[in-house]
């Protein structure tokens, strides 16, 4: 948030907590950022960027994969990460709307932290498809914080860490008993489940919580939760 960093991305599983724990961090700080998800064009990511310029001030990328199949949008990208002593981006291929105040050609100071379901390092590894080109380029200019959770193995160890060293039933209102029969159930179906993530673990909790009837909360998760 200081502007040290110039850019960081952070792979790993979906739904082990990326997004939820920077923006707990950026928030405890009152860092000045703006989160862009789903989707994201060259010329949006130009301005976002513009508006967040000066020094302390972040974009966080939360999985905008679609960046890497547009070939603007990761040349912006890589103009905003480069690391060179001064970051300029230029935008001259479409007018830039004056109302909106946005120049054409700008310094950037800011920091970007890019979120990605996607191992990089593996997709460059294997040349798995067209845009490993760009994934390499943007890890080469950027700190790889790899999580290194993308098997079921590994989100196992990160689920049971999650539960029981920080304390995620209790956030829940989960009583304890109660959590390490999930965690229990998980492990017998994590092979079967649809979804193995952090968000599993809160929808059960919320399935342990609802009056069911004559449904135990176990044979309505074999219903929903597993293929």
């Amino acid at each position: 948030a200081r502007g040290e960093v110039i850019s960081i991305v952070c792979p790993g599983a979906p739904g082990i907590g990326k997004t939820w724990n920077i923006m707990n961090v950026l928030d405890s700080i009152e860092a000045k950022y703006e989160r862009i998800t789903g989707t994201c064009t060259g010329i949006e990511l130009f301005k976002a960027a513009y508006k967040h310029r000066a020094p302390g001030q972040i974009l966080l990328l939360d999985d905008v994969d679609r960046i890497f199949q547009e070939e603007d949008a990761m040349n912006v990208l890589k103009a905003l990460t480069d690391s060179t002593k001064r970051r300029v981006v230029s935008w001259r291929t479409d007018a830039i709307k004056d109302e909106e105040g946005v120049e054409s050609t700008f310094e950037f100071k800011g920091s970007i932290i890019f979120l990605s379901n996607r191992n990089f390092q593996k997709e460059v590894d294997e040349k798995a498809n067209r845009f490993a080109v760009h994934m390499e380029a943007i890890m080469s200019r950027s700190l790889y914080l790899d999580l290194l959770v993308h098997d079921r193995r590994a989100l196992s160890i990160w689920i049971h860490h999650v539960c029981t060293a920080g304390k995620m039933f209790v956030l829940e209102g989960v009583k304890e008993e109660v959590g390490k029969e999930i965690l229990a159930w998980v492990d017998e179906n994590k092979m079967v489940l649809r979804d193995y993530s952090l968000r599993t673990i809160h929808k059960l909790c919320a399935l342990t919580k609802t009056n069911l009837g004559r449904f135990d909360w176990k044979m309505a998760a074999k219903d929903t939760f597993c293929r």
